[in-house]
């Protein structure tokens, strides 16, 4: 239980009036004839709070049915509603719902709430974050009828709500073509293709994602401007994208894990939509998902797992100290590139390495991969740069943070060195 604002005006109002009818501070203005007004005035409060807390004592009667369904699907940007109803019958004669609270994580908020008198039913709108989130109950915030006492009422959900919130694409904002370049021509079967192989086909000019070791340094001294080499190209039919999610990328507002899954979304349509198969494999903190083989007839799947990602319910200090997800990374992709990359494929890694082990699990992954030919391409997705490049919502708080990434991205770089690994300003549209 609660007091209301207009309590503490009520009685405010009546001291100041007691006070100036004792001690007349202005002699001569005869405040007898006014000040009246402030034992009144505290004389109807006193009869309202007995009134409002004999009204209040029926409020352990107060209960919910929920009407909705023990699961919601919403699409990003939108909200749906979660349905009650208030029982006794005659209790919403005495309600006014003032405030709803929601018990789940911080991915997931009230957007807005209705509250029917008619059919006592009370409509609760919620939205949220790209993800599977549980709404474990609600605290709902009741104001008496003279608006002197709020009751706060806390109601635990028997089984929890399920929420998916499905992501949208933005394709616009993308530059997947600088990460995996040549797609125009991945499909199709041709060994005498432009690209990455063995054998010169011809030189081209220099382009701002060439590898400095492809230069031509002969046609570059003869045309007086940098030029490189293309090579037979080796065909990929398949492609094998890895995201690495641990709990840095559910922290802030918007947090980095909504511009990490329409990264991933772009790259799937992209793959698939040049006729190439792709199979995606999320690693989160607390559970492991792969689908295998997606083509354009299947994108779908891509929706339906980055829907599936769990958000932690608990973000505080302690919990985030330690993260698994890059942990488990080298096993993860030694045991599956087995069965759904027989063949060289196209492996995309987007990981955000924290430290020198996980740096260190990377490299060995990158080698294992391409020492069975396939193409790796490590998009590093660090948390607050991202946020920071999509959004620019990033302050002066999350300076330090972004500073730790640089340096990070520093460490990861003089252990890759150019042309294997992909900073987040790569494949971020100029002019979007």
């Amino acid at each position: 239980m609660k007091i209301s604002r207009g309590l503490y005006i009520l009685i405010s109002i009546a001291v100041i009036l007691i006070v100036l009818y004792v001690s007349n501070p202005i002699p001569y203005i005869d405040l007898n004839k006014i000040t009246f007004i402030g034992p009144a005035i505290l004389y109807v409060t006193m009869l309202a709070i007995a009134i409002d807390m004999a009204i209040a004592s029926f409020f352990k009667y107060i209960g919910l049915d929920i009407v909705s369904s023990g699961s919601l699907e919403i699409v990003e940007g939108s909200d749906k509603s979660l349905e009650f109803v208030i029982k006794p019958p005659r209790a919403t004669g005495i309600l006014i719902v003032k405030k709803i609270y929601l018990y789940s994580d911080t991915g997931l908020k009230i957007s807005r709430w209705r509250f029917s008198r008619e059919d006592q039913r009370l409509e609760v709108y919620v939205s949220g974050y790209p993800g599977k989130h549980l709404i474990e109950g609600f605290e709902l915030e009741f104001e008496t009828p003279l608006s002197i006492l709020r009751i706060v009422y806390k109601y635990i959900l028997a089984k929890p709500v399920e929420v998916k919130v499905v992501p949208t694409e933005s394709r616009h904002m993308f530059n997947v073509e600088a990460v995996v370049p040549y797609l125009p021509i991945v499909e199709g079967r041709s060994s005498r293709r432009k690209g990455v192989g063995s054998e010169v086909i011809s030189v081209r000019e220099f382009t701002p994602h060439d590898d400095y070791k492809k230069i031509h340094w002969k046609a570059t001294a003869k045309i007086g401007k940098f030029m490189v080499k293309e090579y037979e190209h080796r065909m990929y039919r398949n492609a094998f994208l890895v995201i690495s999610i641990h709990y840095f990328f559910y922290l802030g507002d918007p947090p980095p894990l909504v511009f990490l899954f329409k990264i991933v979304i772009d790259i799937v349509k992209t793959l698939t939509s040049r006729g190439m198969r792709v199979s995606l494999g999320v690693i989160t903190e607390e559970d492991i998902k792969i689908v295998e083989f997606i083509d354009r007839f299947r994108v779908h799947e891509v929706y339906r797992v980055l829907s599936d990602v769990k958000w932690p319910r608990d973000l505080s200090a302690t919990v985030i100290r330690y993260t698994s997800s890059n942990r488990v990374l080298r096993w993860f992709i030694q045991t599956v590139t087995k069965d759904v990359c027989r063949d060289p494929c196209i492996a995309i890694l987007a990981v955000d390495p924290l430290d020198d082990l996980d740096i260190n699990a990377v490299a060995i992954v990158s080698n294992f991969l391409r020492s069975r030919k396939h193409s790796v391409k490590i998009l590093l997705t660090t948390p607050s740069t991202l946020r920071f490049m999509y959004s620019a919502r990033v302050g002066m708080e999350n300076l330090s943070e972004v500073m730790g990434e640089i340096a990070r991205i520093r460490r990861i770089l003089a252990r890759f060195g150019f042309g294997e690994v992909y900073l987040p300003t790569v494949y971020l549209k100029t002019g979007s």
